[in-house]
Formats: C-alpha cells, structure tokens, sequence
C-alpha cells in the first residue's frame, strides 16, 4: 500500500482499506473451502451414500404407509359394536293378536250374503273329484280353494263378515302408568288386515281418546317375573265360536308401525277345545343405529322428512301408487281402512303386475333408502306355557310381562376417524423421520425469529436504493496516479 502525504492511495481513491481486507479475506476463504472439498475421503463419500439410500427408502414406505391410510379412509368403512343398555324408563311396544281370515270368517253369512260363491262352490265339486263329498264350510276354509272364493271380495265385505274381537274377550288388564293394574276392554284394540290375517292391536288407551300421558315405566319399578308377580298386559280370550281357529299369533312391535318382515317378533300360540292355555311372555328390544353416505353402511335419517321410517315412506310411495292403479292390496300392506280395494293373493295374479312393482321398487328405493339411520325390533320369548282342563270350550290366557334382560344396542361407528386417521400419519412420519409433536413445537419456535429477520432485512433491501457498483483495479489506478 502506497501512501502520499500522509494518507493512503487507496483513500485518495475513495476505496476504504476495511473493503479490501473483506475481499482478501472472503478471496482466502474461497480457496480454503475448495482445498477442503478436494480433500474429502473415500468414506465420507460411502456416508453420504448410505444417508441418501435410507431417507429415500424411508420416504418410499412413509408415502406407501399414508397412501394406504388415505385409501382406508376414503372407503368409509364401519364396524359395529353390541352392548347391553338400561335406560331410566322403560316403555312397552304395542300387542298385535292375530287369527287366519279363511279361519276366522263366517261362513254361514259369506253364503248368505253372495249366493254365488255357492255356484263356485259346486263348480269346484263337479271339476275336482276330490272335494265331492266336501262341506261348503269346509271348501271356503280350505287353504287351496278358500282365498279364491274369499278373497275375490271387497276389504270391506271381508270385514262386514268378521267376528269382532270384543266378542272373544273376556277380560283384559293392563299396568298403567302408576304401576297398578287397571281393567281395559274392547275399545283399547285396534283392527288392521296384515299378511292375509286380521290383527288386533293394543294401544294402551282407548281408541277414540287422545292418551293424557306417555306410556313410560321407571325402570326400578319393574321386576323380574319370579320376584314380583308385575305383568304389562293380561289376556283372558274365549275362543269358542271361532270354530276353525287353531292358531293365534302374537306380535310385539312399535307404537308407529308394524314391521313388514314380523318372523322374529311374532310367537304362535295353540288353542285347543277342552283345554285352557297359559301363556306367559315376555320380549326383547333391539336397537340398531347407522350411519349415513358416504359411509358404506349408506343409511337413511328420517329425522327431518315428512316420514318417520323407511316402511312409511314407502307405503306412501311404492304401496299408494300400486293400490291407486291396480286396486288391489299388497299381501303385507298394513290396511286400517276398509274399501272396494281387493287383497291380492294369486300367486299369478301376482306374476302379472311384477313390472309394476319392479317399476315401483326402483323409483321408491331412491326416495326412501336401502335402510333405517334407526330402527327397534322387538323379538318374543315364553316364560311358560301350561295348560288346565276344562270341560267345554277353547280359553287363552296371555300374560305378558317386562323385559328380563337388558335392551341390545347395536351402535355403526367409522372404522377410520379423522382423528384416528390424522394421528396415523403423525405415527408414521415419526417412526421414519423422527418427527413429534415436540420436536415441531421447537422447530417452529426456533425458527419463527429467523423467518421474521428475513422478512424484515428482505423488506429493508427493497426500499433503500442500491449504490453502483465501483470494480477498480487498485494496482493499475495507483499506477497511472503515479505516472
């Protein structure tokens, strides 16, 4: 460095001394650093070869994990769980007690009220030796020619010529809400067609009056049957005059609807002449809860639509509109109504209108679902079953008591939740890189006042002007100085 008077050349040129030891120092690091390279060994080198080889094939099975995981949770699949419930209150089903219609109808005014099935009848005797010798009573209840002859009448002259339930009963008993037997009679049962029978069903108040109360029983009120002789329901039926009756069934189903498949809850019971028959029964709840699309158990709420479950909707949809253009009534249709409608019992009658229904099916089963997002079974057991000699006549005696056993719950709930699903992925990228819940919150923390001081020394640089850069080759402007 060459000085004139006192101060330096390179001052006279406007370049101050610190800038040049800067540069020296950066030029002398940059020859360093590249010594350094020159002189990494052979294993460094296998080092970061294996380094590279395990991040990617950590990287590999960490996107093959959360791809499946991903998979898993986009199926929407669901499991279901069973477990025992105990609710406060305890409220009974409705009680459907049904007799045959071929079995139950009176022949007597069927032959007197339509003379020509008496034709029928003799037509039926000269085609089919068979049934020569047979009685016309015997032929309308006979369960090859009986529907043909019964059923080709109305709904309503069907019921015209029906015995009336208040006639079999001889007293009825019920717990009401004070958990004390009370007297019901006739007016507390309800009539319907259902399945080629006529039903019955207990409704717990009369059938022209609103009920003043939900029927509902505390749940440590109710005894098991052995403990306290406590009963929801007690029948006492004379049966006499239905001489064709050899079988009553007993149903237990919801106080809004009859169920269309009632295998489960419906229990046979056998009258017999000379004999007065015990029954003591008891049921069981069955509670299923599911879940709505996407997920795959594609269920239906109905909590917001003018139906309360899938069977309504499709009696309003499927059922209305075959019985408004065929007049006729579906084998399981629920009929409350008597009309001019016929019961459609022929198998080949039922061959003939299958487009319809197949129609029907398709454009209902879009409205209304595949299944209940909730739905209740009630399924019959009998606690016992003896029997009394009597000298005439054909009694039973139903008694039906509380559950003894627990309600079941079948709850659907998502095999992957989102909260399951996320807190796999977090495993997964822990296991192979090591990362944490932790480890970010550091991460972030470390990092949050650098990111800033970038943004801020970014911002700065923007706004200030950028000085010209001054490259001068100080050796040769010194020189031509001196010249």
């Amino acid at each position: 460095m060459v000085k004139v008077k006192g101060y330096s050349k390179l001052q006279g040129l406007g370049v101050r001394p610190e800038d040049v030891r800067i540069r020296t120092t950066a030029f002398m690091d940059g020859q360093s650093k590249s010594k350094s390279k020159s002189n990494y060994s052979y294993s460094t080198w296998i080092r970061r070869l294996i380094g590279v080889a395990l991040f990617t094939y950590a990287f590999i099975q960490c996107f093959k994990q959360i791809r499946e995981l991903t998979q898993d949770f986009l199926r929407h699949e669901v499991i279901e769980s069973v477990s025992d419930h105990i609710e406060d209150f305890v409220e009974p089903p409705n009680f459907s007690f049904c007799f045959d219609l071929l079995s139950t109808i009176n022949s007597t005014q069927l032959l007197e009220r339509h003379p020509s099935i008496i034709t029928e009848i003799e037509q039926i005797r000269r085609e089919e030796p068979q049934y020569h010798n047979w009685s016309a009573n015997a032929i309308i209840h006979d369960y090859t020619k009986g529907p043909r002859l019964v059923f080709n009448l109305t709904s309503a002259e069907i019921y015209d010529l029906l015995p009336r339930f208040k006639k079999s009963l001889l007293s009825c008993q019920y717990l009401n809400t004070n958990l004390k037997l009370g007297t019901c009679n006739w007016t507390y049962f309800t009539e319907y067609f259902f399945n080629q029978m006529v039903c019955n069903e207990f409704i717990w108040h009369p059938v022209n009056a609103k009920p003043m109360e939900e029927i509902k029983f505390p749940y440590d009120g109710i005894k098991i049957p052995g403990f306290q002789n406590t009963r929801f329901l007690a029948l006492y039926l004379d049966l006499s005059h239905l001489l064709n009756v050899t079988v009553m069934s007993v149903m237990a189903h919801s106080s809004v609807e009859v169920s269309w498949d009632p295998e489960s809850s419906t229990l046979e019971t056998y009258p017999e002449y000379g004999e007065a028959k015990i029954y003591g029964l008891s049921y069981h709840k069955t509670s299923r809860k599911s879940l709505p699309s996407p997920y795959q158990s594609n269920c239906t709420d109905f909590k917001d639509s003018p139906y309360f479950s899938r069977q309504d909707c499709l009696k309003n949809c499927s059922v209305a509109r075959f019985i408004n253009r065929t007049s006729r009534l579906p084998r399981y249709a629920i009929v409350r109504s008597f009309d001019n409608n016929k019961i459609l019992y022929d198998y080949e009658e039922r061959e003939r209108y299958q487009s319809l229904i197949q129609q029907l099916s398709e454009y209902c089963n879009k409205i209304c679902g595949t299944s209940d997002c909730y739905s209740e079974d009630f399924s019959l057991t009998v606690l016992y079953s003896p029997r009394q000699s009597i000298q005439s006549g054909k009694k039973l005696i139903i008694h039906i008591y509380p559950p003894t056993k627990p309600d079941t719950a079948i709850n659907t709930s998502p095999s992957l939740t989102f909260q399951y699903y996320f807190a796999s992925i977090g495993g997964t990228l822990g296991i192979w890189f090591g990362f944490s819940f932790y480890s970010c919150l550091i991460c972030l923390f470390d990092t949050t006042p650098k990111l800033i001081t970038t943004i801020k020394k970014l911002c700065s640089h923007k706004q200030t002007p950028n000085k010209p850069k001054i490259e001068v080759n100080l050796i040769e402007q010194t020189e031509v100085k001196q010249r």
